[in-house]
């Protein structure tokens, strides 16, 4: 089996970078618009199997695999014109070929929200040697006219993504609380090997004051539960009870 050379790969390349229309390494779109923007086109295109869309990290590249696979880098691929370049090698077997430049020009003319007419993509393509089927005959087999409107348009400035908050246990959150805290002790879990926990606050062990006096343990041995107790003896302390902590 002969292996189709992607004989103007390059030229398509430095193509579609050189157009106006073209926003190279900016997302631009939400992940949700993304997933929206590919099932319109399987609705529009018909296909029996859904688009999947892998959204991956790094700047690596984006790229179709298979006939129904999209794999988009996060960082710089959310935009129309990459997508609308991965959709249309689903919709062309020849890699970067005739009539991949065919389908890719086609959705650009309907679909994309600038819709740089065939007659403009054909004028700088010539400039590339870029080299292309009919048009018009692709649009007839798949059935294609204007009456699609084109996608919305949105401003083309990077949507950062948010990072994602670092996930803290109640373990962590407990030892922040006795650094923070000089007059909390817990035993049990982080200075013997106790099994159960046993949590003092600002007061004697026997002081009747404290509400815990008899009952310092914590029975369920849980980092939760030692938790909400050293926030009980916090809160009584920031309302001023004290019981027989010396600061300093």
């Amino acid at each position: 089996m002969n292996k189709i050379r992607d004989f103007q790969r390059k030229r398509v390349y430095d193509w579609e970078r050189s157009q106006p229309w073209f926003k190279p390494f900016v997302s631009y779109l939400t992940q949700q618009q993304v997933r929206s923007v590919i099932e319109r086109l399987d609705k529009v295109f018909k296909r029996k199997t859904k688009t999947k869309i892998f959204f991956k990290g790094g700047y690596g590249g984006s790229y179709a695999k298979g006939s129904s696979e999209i794999h988009l880098r996060k960082k710089w691929a959310l935009n129309y014109g990459v997508i609308l370049h991965e959709y249309a090698h689903l919709l062309a077997k020849d890699l970067h070929g005739r009539q991949f430049v065919c389908a890719y020009s086609n959705l650009l003319n309907i679909f994309h929200p600038k819709q740089p007419s065939i007659d403009e993509l054909c004028e700088t393509m010539y400039r590339f040697r870029v080299s292309h089927d009919c048009f018009d005959e692709w649009r007839r087999k798949h059935r294609l006219t204007k009456r699609h409107e084109p996608f919305e348009t949105v401003p083309e400035t990077a949507i950062v993504e948010k990072p994602k908050k670092k996930r803290v246990s109640a373990k962590q959150r407990v030892m922040k609380l006795l650094e923070e805290y000089p007059f909390l002790y817990v035993e049990g879990p982080t200075e013997t090997d106790t099994p159960t926990p046993w949590v003092y606050g600002q007061f004697d062990p026997e002081d009747p004051k404290d509400p815990w006096c008899d009952f310092h343990y914590c029975e369920g041995s849980s980092w939760l539960e030692i938790e909400g107790r050293c926030l009980d003896y916090i809160e009584l302390w920031n309302a001023g009870v004290k019981g027989n902590y010396q600061e300093g």
